[in-house]
Formats: C-alpha cells, structure tokens, sequence
C-alpha cells in the first residue's frame, strides 16, 4: 500500500500476516446496495455481514482505482463489530457531532473520551454514556483542587508535604503515566489517573506539591483544565513550560500492598499483606480479617484462590 500513498511506512505491508479489519460496516448503504444486486424471491436469504464487509472494502479499493491483486499477500479478515460498531452515516441517523458534545461537555471531555475508549488500534462503538462518565472524572478533579465558588483552591489543599503513602501513590501514577504516553496507550495512563484522583478523594487533605504534579499529568489529555488549574496554583507562566514530573524509584517497590478478599465472588474484606508474602501467608490473613471470617465460618472452603498482588477468593459451599 506504500507504493500508492496510502501508509508512508513501507514495512508495515511486507510482512504476509498482516491483517486489514473493515470493522463495523453494519447497517449502512453497502447493505441496500448489494441487496439492490438481486431482487427478493421467496426464500432468500440477506447476505452475510462477513460477506457485506468485504464487498464494502473490494469497493472502496475499486473507488481508488485499485484492484485487490494491489494488496495481494495481506491476509484479509473481514470483520463485523456488531449493532453498536456501526459506521456513522447521516442516511442512518446516528452521527454524533462533535460541536454537540462540546457545547454540552467541553472539549477536554471529547478528547479524553476518544482517548479513553481503548486501544488506539481497536474500532471502538461510540457510546454517549461514556462521554458522561469522563465528564465527572474532570469534575472530581476540578472539585479536588479549585474552590466551589469563586477563583479559589479547594479547603483541601495544604501546603504540608506529602505522607509516604501520598508519594507512593503519586510516584507510581507518574510512572504508569509517563510509560502508557509513552506507548500511545492513553486509556490505561488514563486509568491511572482515575485510580490518583479516587485516592485523593479519600485524603483528608491534599499537598500543594501534589495536586500540581497531577495536572502536568493530566495535562496532554485535558489541556484546557489542566492550565487553568495550574494558574490556580499559583503558577506565573503555562505549564507547558514546567518539567515533567520524575518518578521516585524508592516509591515505586512497596513494602506492603492492599488486597480484596472475596467470598463467592463477593468482597467481603480488604487486607494489609507484605509485598513478598507466599500464598499460604495471605490466605492465612485473609482467613483471620473479621468479616471474612464471619462468611466462612460454618462453611466447607472449596478452594482458596490468590491471584499474587491482587485478589483473594474464597469459593464456599454449604
């Protein structure tokens, strides 16, 4: 495909197990067109969604003025995404306008959005909800530095350094998000900051130094709030001139994590296990947190699951 202009890396077409994915042609004119090609009789049949998929791009090859031996050696998948993968299409009704959603959410809210919805190289269904879900994770941060009212900083905010538990948790989102940028998966170094901002909720108070290194961080997925905040904090110039924040390596190993206890699936407990605990330590613990125990007693352990650094379940029988 290189040699017709339609991807500027050459390598990205010699290899043989390269797929190409029409995803989500769905319900779109491709249908009425093929089904155009033969009248309905009794007892026929509407054409596949495989098959609509690949008429569809045999098509857009041809609109190029190109001819499917062009690609011969890519191996083809065509696939369909399913009712919400639908491409959008005025003649069905579902396009989104993206002037709508910023008049209503905000453009940092589009573009965290898109950003969130996964993968960069997945097709991705659009889903409204979603849109309203990132909406409040911005407004949970606005929340969590700016005053309520007026041009002001958050009552939580002090100038206090940060506890060692704030650090780890700061060091760690710094590393996750600088490496997921770094890999283009924005989704997850989203995520981590989700995960920062849930946390910092729960603080009682909040370090200056902190909230300062969250906005450089949030700052390439939602600019626009990102620089006002910083100009909150008292920042002179935008931060597009600040450094980017380093992540501690002495905070990055922890001596001791946090893990959910689970009873048949369902979390009956979290608790404090060291860093490098074997699984028969943990399960002891597990065994002994109060409320855990109360779901076990009098009951026949099935099994008893660890999954190392994250979860325990219990599964119980009687």
């Amino acid at each position: 495909m290189a040699e017709y202009g339609y991807v500027t890396m050459p390598d990205m077409t010699k290899e043989n197990s390269r797929k190409v994915s029409v995803v989500g042609v769905g319900e779109t004119d491709f249908h009425d067109d093929y089904r155009a090609e033969r009248k309905r009789e009794p007892g026929w049949e509407p054409p596949t969604d495989e098959k609509l998929c690949k008429t569809a791009f045999e098509r857009a090859l041809a609109d190029a003025g190109l001819k499917p031996e062009a690609i011969d050696g890519l191996a083809m998948s065509y696939t369909y995404g399913g009712p919400e993968a639908h491409e959008m299409a005025k003649s069905l009704g579902n396009v989104v306008n993206p002037d709508d959603i910023i008049a209503e959410y905000g453009a940092d809210t589009l573009r965290l959005y898109e950003m969130f919805m996964g993968p960069l190289e997945q097709v991705k269904p659009w889903n409204t909800r979603g849109v309203e879900g990132t909406h409040r994770f911005l407004n949970r941060v606005w929340r969590l530095i700016a005053a309520g009212e007026g041009d002001g900083l958050s009552d939580k905010l002090v100038d206090d350094a940060p506890s060692k538990e704030q650090l780890i948790a700061l060091h760690q989102t710094i590393a996750k998000v600088t490496d997921d940028i770094e890999g283009l998966r924005f989704n997850t170094a989203i995520a981590a900051l989700m995960e920062l901002s849930n946390a910092a909720g729960r603080w009682q108070t909040v370090p200056r130094e902190l909230a300062r290194s969250f906005v450089l961080l949030l700052a390439p997925l939602a600019p626009h709030i990102a620089e006002e905040l910083w100009s909150r904090l008292g920042a002179a110039e935008s931060l597009a001139y600040a450094a980017w924040p380093q992540a501690d390596q002495q905070y990055l190993q922890r001596d001791t994590l946090e893990v959910a206890v689970q009873v048949n699936g369902k979390v009956r407990g979290r608790i404090e296990i060291p860093a490098d605990a074997a699984e028969a330590e943990v399960l002891a613990i597990a065994r002994r947190d109060a409320n855990v125990l109360r779901h076990l007693e009098g009951r026949d352990i099935k099994r008893a699951i660890y999954v190392p650094q994250r979860i325990v379940n219990f599964v119980v029988g009687g």
